[in-house]
């Protein structure tokens, strides 16, 4: 990603994903996007931003374990061991989207690519977890 491009999508997280700003430094995001953009999803329209999404490819273990509260992303050493995870199972550490239709088209870009047995999201407060079989 070129900075102009890093600095954009990390505006857009930060601007309409108020949350973060209570686990992360700007500067984090940027660099979570930047050393890990093969897990970033985006959905464009005419140029505009209107969807961004950072997912986890957790192992199964670490799925449960997430699932069942055991552990959390909200600590940095749980998020840096789950960033070298290359599981079956996407999480969304992050999505911001401007409605259904945008999440919906990020959502088969995902599925297409990674084919994962599962997709998971939290809300943006983490105090509930939602999960999707896909296979």
């Amino acid at each position: 990603m070129i900075a102009t491009l890093e600095n954009e999508l990390v505006d857009f997280i930060w601007d309409n994903y108020p949350v973060l700003k209570d686990h992360l430094r700007k500067e984090q995001v940027g660099w979570l996007l930047k050393q890990h953009s093969d897990r970033v999803i985006i959905v464009r329209d005419l140029g505009t931003i209107k969807g961004i999404g950072f997912y986890l490819r957790l192992t199964d273990k670490t799925y449960e374990d997430l699932k069942d509260r055991k552990i959390s992303l909200r600590s940095g050493e749980t998020l840096k061991s789950c960033l070298v995870e290359n599981g079956n199972n996407i999480h969304f550490g992050f999505a911001v989207a401007d409605g259904f239709k945008t999440i919906m088209k990020g959502l088969r870009q995902v599925i297409e690519n990674e084919k994962p047995q599962t997709i998971s999201w939290s809300s943006p407060d983490m105090t509930d977890f939602f999960e999707r079989r896909i296979m």
